[in-house]
């Protein structure tokens, strides 16, 4: 069965104290944000990535052609 994914992802990373967004903090060499969606792309059952983030997420994700992005609210409810 085909489906939609919706990556949750426009937190402000305010408890992560890495100097850095939590999703663009590279592990193994990869920023976690390509990671999860990574493995949605692999997915033959997955038709449509949609992730919705802040600005800064946004302008790191601005020049992907195979997802959608959308700016999240303010709060985690907001974004959903």
């Amino acid at each position: 069965m085909k489906y939609a994914a919706v990556i949750v992802a426009a937190g402000s990373s305010s408890r992560f104290k890495a100097g850095v967004n939590k999703l663009l903090y590279p592990i193994d060499g990869k920023k976690v944000i390509d990671k999860t969606i990574v493995i949605f792309l692999s997915d033959n059952d997955c038709d449509k990535i949609i992730v919705v983030v802040n600005q800064e997420v946004g302008y790191y994700l601005k020049d992907r052609t195979d997802i959608y992005t959308t700016i999240g609210g303010t709060s985690r409810s907001e974004s959903v």
